[in-house]
């Protein structure tokens, strides 16, 4: 039943992948998961309209090759910025705000700094302000209202940066 299904959905699904692959923006992840007690990786490429799915053995580049959809890519790439998305240099890329919101409410939960629980809230009300505004027709937030939103953003980001400043480099990795 899965191989006839697999073959009769087989059209379907490169469509799909097609037009997630010529999309202006995608959002990008993977997940672990169980097949036959052997872990593999659920890749998934997003647009609000389309999801296209594999699974795969490798969860790095060389999956991401085989699997065909961010090389040659050349819209916009929203992912979690893990170190395999980088990789790809013919599209644009953009971290996802979900994951920050995640590690947001991390820090200002278990490291207790409130400038993340400020920074989350801005991003929450920033997303809102948009989401009014797309539902209006507007394209873009004005401009002044966008100078705005950066002024806080800035401000509460330094304030993050000011209490975990990067650690002094060592010449060695990791």
């Amino acid at each position: 039943a899965v191989a006839r299904c697999n073959e009769q959905l087989a059209e379907a699904e490169a469509a799909i992948k097609g037009q997630v692959a010529r999309a202006g923006i995608v959002h990008f992840d993977e997940t672990g998961l169980n097949v036959n007690g052997k872990t593999y990786w659920l890749h998934v490429a997003s647009t609000p309209g389309l999801t296209f799915y594999a699974a795969h053995r490798k969860r790095g580049c060389e999956a991401l090759d085989e699997i065909g959809v961010l090389p040659g890519f050349q819209g916009t790439a929203v992912h979690d910025g893990w170190a395999s998305y980088w990789q790809y240099g013919d599209c644009q890329h953009a971290l996802c705000n979900a994951h920050h919101l995640r590690e947001l409410t991390f820090v200002a939960e278990e490291m207790e700094q409130a400038w993340a629980q400020e920074l989350r809230e801005l991003l929450l009300e920033i997303k809102q302000a948009t989401d009014a505004a797309r539902e209006q027709g507007v394209a873009a937030l004005a401009a002044e209202t966008q100078r705005a939103f950066e002024a806080r953003y800035d401000a509460l980001l330094e304030g993050g940066l000011r209490m975990n400043p990067p650690p002094e480099p060592t010449g060695k990795r990791g």
